[in-house]
């Protein structure tokens, strides 16, 4: 199962994406989103605290990324990260999902997380992987996928250098691909286990390997799920993923690739809503692993004009 998602990712999607190019999509510029990114340069993402200097860097460092989005200061933020505090990883995908200039299922998850549960938070530069339209995603898929998680878990990793006892990590698209597969390999740690409170996910692809498996009746992937051990992996239950019921990214419909990824895609609106966030909330703690609720793909389905 996992060969043949890995056998997809490094050559279908290249294929995908020539069809794409030769269709002429145009770019779309990275945009700009209410989290402040992370530096681009992958050195940062690499540097922890020297343990025999005063100051921790890992956190003088993070503390700085985080003041330059203006919801914290630098002294705020290296205070609360080397005093155990909590913080969040965002990881967003690329094309169409970020309309115009910014990423908006972040805009709508980062008041939550940010401001009502107190998280510190950036957002994962993937360094121009990302920059591209439907065409170039496909083309650099494997090469922006390995990127973005060595750099959200050498960013999660950091964090911990830092002082960090609690950390999330959400993802959208790829960024739910990049997340499932940062999760996996964190859980694997038993240094960084400990500090991994949950990973959410959301509109993941149909190569993914923490995509469910299709209800036989319908062969839709929508729903919340608290994954345990799927596709050969164990994610203990820390990983909550929700899919659309209309989400052609997660139903590997592809074609025509001009309309391609479409509205099924777009979860701004539903992260928006309260009782849905409450819902996610109670899918990690409430429910059993490998708990499923397939009826929220349908009910959560929607978004406003």
């Amino acid at each position: 199962m996992r060969s043949s998602m890995a056998a997809w990712r490094h050559g279908g999607l290249a294929l995908l994406g020539v069809a794409a190019l030769l269709a002429g999509c145009e770019l779309v510029q990275i945009p700009v989103s209410l989290v402040p990114f992370a530096p681009s340069d992958r050195s940062w993402y690499e540097k922890k605290d020297d343990p025999r200097t005063p100051d921790n860097e890992a956190a003088r460092d993070l503390a700085r990324a985080i003041a330059r989005g203006g919801l914290a200061s630098e002294t705020d933020a290296y205070a609360r990260l080397t005093g155990g505090g909590s913080f969040a990883i965002f990881v967003g995908g690329a094309g169409r999902e970020r309309r115009g200039s910014k990423s908006e299922w972040i805009d709508s998850l980062a008041p939550d997380v940010v401001q009502a549960k107190g998280f510190l938070s950036l957002q994962v530069d993937y360094a121009n992987w990302a920059a591209g339209n439907e065409a170039l995603n496909f083309l650099t898929y494997p090469f922006s996928f390995d990127e973005g998680v060595a750099r959200t878990y050498l960013l999660f990793t950091k964090a911990v250098s830092a002082g960090a006892k609690k950390i999330r990590i959400y993802g959208h698209s790829k960024g739910g691909d990049v997340v499932q597969e940062s999760a996996r390999r964190l859980l694997a740690s038993p240094e960084f286990e400990p500090a991994l409170e949950a990973a959410f996910v959301f509109g993941i692809p149909v190569w993914s390997g923490a995509i469910p498996h299709a209800d036989p009746a319908t062969g839709r992937r929508g729903g919340f799920f608290r994954v345990g051990e799927l596709n050969e992996r164990d994610f203990r239950g820390k990983l909550v993923v929700f899919n659309r019921d209309s989400d052609r990214v997660c139903l590997g419909e592809f074609l025509p690739i001009d309309t391609f990824p479409g509205d099924g895609h777009d979860y701004k609106d539903v992260l928006a809503e309260p009782r849905f966030r409450s819902l996610l909330e109670e899918t990690r703690f409430h429910r059993p692993v490998g708990y499923e609720d397939r009826a929220a793909g349908s009910t959560w389905d929607w978004s406003n004009p």
